[in-house]
């Protein structure tokens, strides 16, 4: 058996704790699962469901806790973050000057419009 030391134990909890806030979703599927089911049945499926569930996120968040220890994946996973703060830096400069555009009265009308139809 693994015993994970206690800086482990925390981070393997606040995992838990960020997926049980973002499962909510998973409360609404199991509904719509079940709401075709005789009602005898519906209260057995829907914890089923999501008692599945719960598990499956828990079993996830001890692999996602693994992988953590990977030197090149938490590497890879900082560059891909860097690469999303890069391309949101980008587009929020092209925002800012289209707005500049705009607000010195060219005729920049439709490439303000595509811009913001984009985002």
């Amino acid at each position: 058996m693994y015993a994970m030391p206690l800086g482990e134990k925390l981070a393997f909890f606040q995992i838990i704790l960020i997926d049980l806030s973002l499962a909510g979703d998973n409360a609404i599927v199991v509904g719509m699962a079940v709401a075709g089911l005789p009602q005898a049945l519906r209260h057995r499926a829907s914890s089923l469901g999501i008692g599945a569930a719960a598990l499956l996120r828990a079993c996830l968040a001890l692999f996602a806790l693994d992988i953590l220890h990977l030197t090149g994946l938490t590497l890879a996973g900082g560059l891909l973050l860097l690469l999303v703060g890069w391309k949101l830096y980008r587009e929020l400069r092209h925002r800012h000057k289209a707005q500049q555009v705009q607000t010195a009265g060219l005729i920049a009308e439709p490439l303000v419009t595509k811009t913001l139809g984009q985002a």
